[in-house]
């Protein structure tokens, strides 16, 4: 029987089983690089960009919810936090980030909750039957 998918942070311990987690990113920034010299065609002036830093993104998370997860959440608000989300197969996603929920929206009391995770830094994977990890930067779900 497959295990049910969970989160786990670096300060927090295990959070929450997952319902769900979407990872956006990596995406890579555009920089203005526009000058003097930048080219003007039928007297219309035109910006130059050229690839800048990449982005982490974030990761979307449907979460279990009770008072706990709340209590856990709420304390580390802001914290940096190695987490990983495990999937049902036992393979893993790594990154550092920030939970970047309101506090505010932390205080429902319905079954399940959605938080936002910014990443800094980049995802990587690992399966179930290997520890060594890869960059990634495909959008998955957590499955059950």
């Amino acid at each position: 029987m497959l295990a049910r998918p969970k989160l786990v942070g670096s300060v927090s311990g295990q959070v929450s089983y997952v319902k769900s987690a979407r990872f956006n990113g990596p995406n890579l920034e555009m920089e203005d690089i526009t000058n003097s010299d930048s080219p003007v065609i039928n007297g219309q002036a035109y910006r130059e960009k050229e690839p800048g830093f990449a982005v982490g993104g974030t990761v979307d998370i449907e979460l279990l919810w009770n008072r706990t997860v709340h209590n856990t959440l709420l304390a580390n608000l802001g914290t940096p936090e190695h987490w990983y989300v495990e999937r049902s197969d036992g393979s893993r996603r790594w990154f550092w980030g920030y939970v970047t929920t309101d506090a505010e929206d932390l205080g429902q009391t319905s079954a399940t909750k959605s938080i936002q995770i910014d990443v800094t830094g980049a995802v990587t994977s690992s399966s179930s039957s290997s520890s060594s990890s890869s960059s990634s930067s495909s959008s998955s779900s957590a499955g059950s």
